[in-house]
């Protein structure tokens, strides 16, 4: 199945894309963020891939993903508890899982409410689609 996703490099002098994956391609998802995934929730709305070891095998820092992560608690302090460890690597922006598990679409009004500030004062920019 294919879904439409965002990818955030960790390189933030590239701009964060649009991009279509194939959920059942293995390798494909594993080469957006340079290795083995995991997938971490952001707030039930959406969630990031990214590269299982990026701590351990002291890939950058990915600020814009970190920011992401944290949108929700920014937004509520109170509500909610963000994950503190830093994200490393490369990370891509997936609308959360459906009721069997499989990763979903991410809309553009997700797309704004987690990058609007970035891409609003000239932080960012978001390309056009490509396929993965």
């Amino acid at each position: 199945m294919f879904i439409k996703a965002l990818a955030i490099p960790a390189d933030t002098d590239q701009p964060m894309r649009w991009v279509q994956i194939d959920t059942e391609d293995l390798d494909t998802m594993q080469q957006l963020v340079g290795g083995d995934i995991e997938f971490t929730p952001v707030d039930g709305e959406v969630e990031l891939m990214l590269n299982e070891e990026g701590k351990l095998r002291g890939l950058p820092h990915n600020p814009r993903a970190q920011l992401i992560l944290w949108a929700p608690w920014l937004a509520n302090p109170e509500a909610v508890t963000p994950r503190l460890d830093p994200l490393d690597g490369d990370a891509v922006v997936l609308g959360a899982p459906d009721d069997e598990g499989n990763s979903t679409s991410l809309t553009p009004e997700q797309v704004q409410r987690y990058t609007g500030p970035m891409v609003m004062h000239g932080w960012d920019t978001i390309t056009e689609e490509q396929t993965a």
